[in-house]
C-alpha cells in the first residue's frame, strides 16, 4: 500500500512540474500542393493568413494527378494560416515545423528546423511552409525560433 501512495504522490509531482514550465504543446497541421506567387512580396517574417483571399494573394494552388494531389481545403471559419516563405535559392531546403509551444501569456513559438543542402542545384525554388492551426490561438502573439 506505502508503494501504490509513493507511485501516485511522485506522478502528480511530475505532472505538477511538467503544467510549471508554462509551455503547452499546440496541434497543427500543413497545407500542401501550395506555392508562394511570384508576383507576391517576400515577406519579412511569418505571415499570418485569416482569410481564403489573404492566402490567393500570396499562394496558389499546386494540384498534381493522383493520391494526395489536391490542394488542402483551409475552413477560414474555424482556421487561419502561419506561413513561413524563405528566399528563393538554388540550394534544395526543407522546412519542418518540430513543434509550436504556447506560453500561458497568450503566446505561440513556432520551433523550426531548416536544413539546406551545401551542393547548389540546376534550378531555383522558393522553400515554404504552411501550417494551419485553430482559430481559438488567432489573438495570441506568434514568434519563431529555430532549432
Amino acid at each position: 500500500m506505502r508503494l501504490h501512495s509513493l507511485i501516485t504522490l511522485l506522478a502528480a509531482g511530475l505532472l505538477t512540474a511538467s503544467c510549471a514550465t508554462g509551455n503547452h504543446a499546440v496541434s497543427f497541421s500543413e497545407a500542401r500542393n501550395y506555392f508562394f506567387r511570384n508576383d507576391a512580396r517576400q515577406p519579412a517574417g511569418l505571415l499570418i493568413i485569416r482569410s481564403q483571399a489573404e492566402l490567393e494573394q500570396c499562394f496558389g494552388e499546386a494540384a498534381f494527378m493522383g493520391k494526395g494531389g489536391e490542394p488542402t481545403k483551409i475552413d477560414f471559419n474555424k482556421r487561419f494560416v502561419v506561413a513561413k516563405v524563405l528566399p528563393v535559392t538554388n540550394h534544395s531546403t526543407d522546412i519542418s515545423l518540430l513543434r509550436i509551444e504556447r506560453s500561458d501569456d497568450k503566446r505561440l513559438t513556432l520551433v523550426w528546423h531548416i536544413a539546406v543542402k551545401p551542393t547548389p542545384q540546376s534550378y531555383s525554388v522558393q522553400p515554404m511552409k504552411l501550417v494551419v492551426l485553430d482559430k481559438k490561438y488567432e489573438g495570441y502573439r506568434i514568434s519563431e525560433r529555430q532549432e
